[in-house]
């Protein structure tokens, strides 16, 4: 339908037509999901009734669209930032792997007040804390040496907000690699800096192979989450990662480990309704593995019932 019909179409409820010409065609899913949850916008004066509703969808149609794209979960991704090149960046897969398990995913941005973080984290049904530069060791109470890698200051601060915002407030939070690391440090737990060196690990953590290549195997420490991901005790994981969870945080769990060298691999918080992390990296390999995919579906799943 054109926009004038649209904006006819409000003026013939008596509503503000200021509020239809703010959002507009462009934005006309902001107006659907206020009336679809019952909600007020500024100017309706408390008359979105269903009667309104029922006649919005009876004239304009999309009902089983709208309500398919507003049953989808939001959930915010903590971003990595290229100093050199002053930009944000994620691989795609993390976008994708989201979008096919029925999400919308939307990335946080750094430098900004943690009130600020927090009045978006209150407008999401989930975060996705994802991989990248080393943590700070004194963010856990620990010296850097030579072998600790490029950090970013500005992300640390950020995750710390999140990862303590979430675990008080219960929205569903996903860590993978440095995120399962984000979410043991912020809530109190410390990291191994280097496993090669401070675990004497052979394991190839640091893969050279691409990321879509299976190198080692994770077991169960009998833990019926995991294996539910897992399809059983054992599963082969990717690995792009030289730091490691080294006491875990008051509250956390640790559910799986590399059977060669104990690196944890796996963890929840138990106090909770879905608080997991990862050491691998599902989303490159979601698109081609069952096991992985599940990662992504039992996240979603829980961000779906915090809407």
């Amino acid at each position: 339908m054109i926009y004038e019909e649209k904006r006819q179409f409000f003026i013939t409820k008596n509503l503000n037509t200021q509020v239809f010409e703010a959002v507009a065609d462009a934005t006309e899913q902001a107006v659907l999901k206020a009336l679809w949850a019952g909600e007020t916008l500024c100017g309706f004066e408390g008359r979105v009734v269903q009667s309104f509703k029922d006649a919005w969808l009876s004239k304009f149609g999309r009902f089983e669209m709208t309500r398919d794209v507003l049953q989808r979960p939001v959930i915010a991704l903590t971003p990595q930032w290229d100093e050199t090149e002053d930009r944000y960046g994620l691989r795609r897969r993390y976008f994708a792997s989201l979008i096919e398990a029925g999400a919308v995913p939307v990335m946080l941005p750094l430098g900004i007040e943690p009130e600020a973080i927090e009045e978006v984290l209150k407008r999401v049904d989930g975060v996705l804390i994802t991989g990248g530069e080393d943590i700070d060791p004194a963010c856990y109470g620990a010296e850097a040496t030579e072998l600790c890698g490029r950090t970013s200051p500005a992300r640390d601060a950020l995750e710390n907000v999140v990862v303590r915002w979430c675990l008080k407030h219960k929205l569903p939070m996903l860590g993978i690699c440095r995120g399962m690391q984000a979410m043991n440090v912020f809530a109190g737990g410390t990291l191994i800096e280097d496993i090669p060196r401070d675990l004497k690990s052979t394991v190839p953590h640091v893969q050279p192979e691409d990321y879509a290549v299976r190198t080692h195997p994770v077991v169960s420490l009998g833990s019926p989450l995991f294996e539910r991901i897992a399809g059983g005790p054992t599963l082969e994981v990717n690995s792009r990662h030289h730091q490691c969870v080294a006491r875990p945080a008051p509250g956390a769990k640790i559910l799986a480990e590399c059977p060669i060298d104990h690196v944890p691999e796996a963890m929840v918080f138990e106090d909770h309704p879905f608080a997991l992390a990862v050491q691998w990296h599902p989303e490159m390999l979601a698109h081609l593995h069952k096991e992985d995919r599940t990662v992504f579906e039992l996240f979603v799943q829980a961000c779906r019932r915090t809407r």
